[in-house]
């Protein structure tokens, strides 16, 4: 059975209270985008990398710098270091990295980089249109993004690099950006907003004062992920994964799936747990797609092999929304009073069927996702019966 997240006492209880308090905070301020904002806190935790695919306008950029503002130099007062930058076709390494310093090649032949403040010398790089980097550019990105190295004239360096999180409008196409892809072990679909609309016409310009954390805190807990447990049984739930992905066509690496088990510690740690469980395995539906069409076999794979009756409750309720999708778009094509009546009439018994399914699974589920889900079940319930009272 889904738990509850749990609620630890120690130093790294209050660190793991501090970060869901980060998620909730995040959660009011950007509306239905749960999915993408426990991705980017796993993906800062874990130290990998997320990108985020969807239209112009979903707060892909404004999600980044929000996330980096919760995270406090405790002597400066600043967030995360931050490197944003929209990539084009003609990229060129100066623009990542910084612009070559002229006389120290004049005068001692190497060649070296201004990288204060590029992409080398922060936390958190935001790349949008990140696919159509290219070249010499790429070649870059990609050591940096993988071995967290820069080699800047005859110096290497440590790039201090957490997570970058890219954003594009679109899949990669050819084999150029092939690579670039493969960096971001987290990959995720954002869309424009459904049910919270009117919520976010209502809202002011301004963010509310964010909930933060210590940025020693959160490294502090980036060394703790490795520490969380993997039992045995987990391994067999994964290795049952591989083998229904690769039986629909769906092939991984294996660095990937080895990749995966830190996504899966950070999941669980986020949680407020020293083990990994089944709950955890959801984090995956995120890593092992790479086609759109593979998006919902993977999350079907996933949530069949990790918590079936989650994915069940799920299920229920993205079926729910579509009917009230349906309904409310309806109720600006149909003319006539009694058929858009009898049509509103015909969508709310839909949900109510749906309410009582939900009602007969909640006492053997919960969690993050089934609070999340019942939140969005209901506003489309309550707005439907509104207009049937």
């Amino acid at each position: 059975m889904s738990q509850p997240p749990a609620k630890p006492v120690n130093a790294i209880g209050i660190a793991i209270r501090q970060i869901q308090d980060i998620e909730v905070y995040l959660n009011s301020q950007f509306f239905e985008r749960q999915d993408a904002i426990r991705t980017a806190l796993v993906a800062l935790l874990a130290r990998e990398h997320l990108v985020l695919l969807g239209p112009p306008g979903t707060a892909k950029s404004e999600l980044t710098r929000a996330l980096t503002c919760c995270f406090v130099d405790a002597q400066t007062g600043t967030g995360l270091s931050l490197f944003e930058y929209l990539a084009t076709s003609f990229l060129t390494p100066d623009e990542l990295f910084g612009p070559i310093d002229l006389e120290t090649y004049k005068t001692r032949g190497e060649y070296r980089r201004f990288t204060d403040g590029r992409i080398a010398d922060v936390e958190v790089a935001f790349l949008d249109e990140c696919f159509k980097a290219s070249g010499a550019s790429l070649n870059l990105l990609l050591t940096v993004l993988n071995e967290r190295v820069f080699h800047n004239g005859r110096t290497k360096i440590q790039a201090p690099l957490m997570s970058l999180f890219g954003a594009s409008n679109e899949l990669p196409q050819g084999d150029e950006t092939a690579a670039l892809w493969d960096r971001f072990l987290l990959r995720l679909e954002v869309g424009y907003l459904k049910s919270r609309w009117e919520d976010m016409m209502l809202m002011s310009g301004q963010l509310a004062a964010p909930a933060q954390m210590d940025r020693q805190t959160l490294l502090s807990l980036q060394n703790t992920v490795d520490q969380v447990m993997i039992d045995p049984s987990i391994i067999k739930s994964l290795a049952t994964l591989k083998a229904a992905l690769e039986a629909d066509g769906i092939v991984a690496s294996d660095r990937r799936w080895r990749k995966s088990l830190r996504l899966l510690r950070a999941h669980a740690l986020m949680d407020g747990r020293k083990d990994v469980n089944e709950d955890d395995l959801d984090i995956l539906r995120h890593t092992f797609w790479n086609q759109a069409s593979e998006i919902k076999l993977v999350a079907k794979q996933v949530g069949r092999i990790g918590n079936p009756l989650v994915a069940q409750y799920l299920d229920i309720v993205d079926a729910a929304m579509i009917v009230y999708q349906q309904a409310i778009e309806q109720q600006t094509k149909i003319a006539d009073d009694v058929q858009r009546a009898q049509h509103i009439i015909g969508a709310f018994a839909k949900m109510k069927t749906a309410n009582k399914q939900l009602k007969d699974l909640e006492n053997r589920v919960q969690g993050r996702k089934i609070t999340n889900a019942r939140q969005r079940f209901d506003a489309a319930y309550h707005a439907i019966a509104d207009q049937v009272m």
